[in-house]
């Protein structure tokens, strides 16, 4: 699928059939920013609802899935192996990112740990 040069987020989800009624609607909602632009080899992950495993807080649901660096949360980075409180916030500090690897060239954290964490997190 192919979206212009200057669409939002909201036109790739769109363009790609819409949201499904099988989305976690509010780990969606905390995961993705809508009005974000789509950049070139962005990934746009969409947690589903068979993703979580009944009686599991969104917190402990967020350490399976993809965590997004530009909107996360203290708590949602606190919980990802490796990183802790101050981490966390020295990613938030240091947002926008406008690719996963600028983590690692504004020495956010270590490559040894990009390599580690960059399966679950997303722009």
């Amino acid at each position: 699928m192919q979206v212009l040069p200057g669409s939002r987020i909201v036109d790739a989800i769109t363009a790609a059939g819409g949201e499904s009624p099988d989305i976690d609607q509010t780990l969606a909602d905390k995961m993705i920013n809508r009005a974000d632009f789509v950049r070139d080899g962005m990934k746009i992950y969409v947690p589903k609802k068979e993703n979580i495993v009944p009686g599991q807080s969104n917190i402990e649901s967020t350490k399976q899935s993809i965590v997004s660096v530009n909107t996360a949360s203290s708590t949602q980075l606190d919980a990802l192996p490796g990183i802790g409180v101050i981490t966390a916030q020295k990613i938030i500090d240091n947002r926008p990112y406008g690719a996963l690897e600028e983590l690692v060239s504004k020495h956010v954290i270590s490559a040894s740990l990009f390599a580690t964490l960059k399966d679950t997190l997303s722009l």
